[in-house]
């Protein structure tokens, strides 16, 4: 039947909520928590020999410049029979 709706409620969990959130407040309470708990001890270094201060996309671009094509292979994921 066109024209019906049905009323639906979606609720968040807690912490759905506060990682959807653009509530100034809720925002402000979020970073008044986050600066009033400890902070973590560091990690200890990566053991592969990978700098731990390298960005996610400095790290991408590495292995890319290091990773040799297939020979054949034009990027596409169907090659035609022969």
């Amino acid at each position: 039947m066109r024209g019906n709706r049905i009323p639906i409620q979606i609720v968040a969990s807690k912490t759905e909520y506060q990682l959807a959130t653009t509530n100034p407040r809720d925002l402000d309470e979020l970073a008044a928590a986050a600066a009033s708990e400890p902070r973590p001890a560091r990690r200890a270094p990566p053991s592969n020999g990978a700098k731990a201060d390298l960005s996610l996309g400095a790290v991408l671009a590495a292995r890319r410049s290091t990773i040799t094509p297939t020979p054949g292979a034009n990027g596409s994921s169907h090659a035609a029979l022969e």
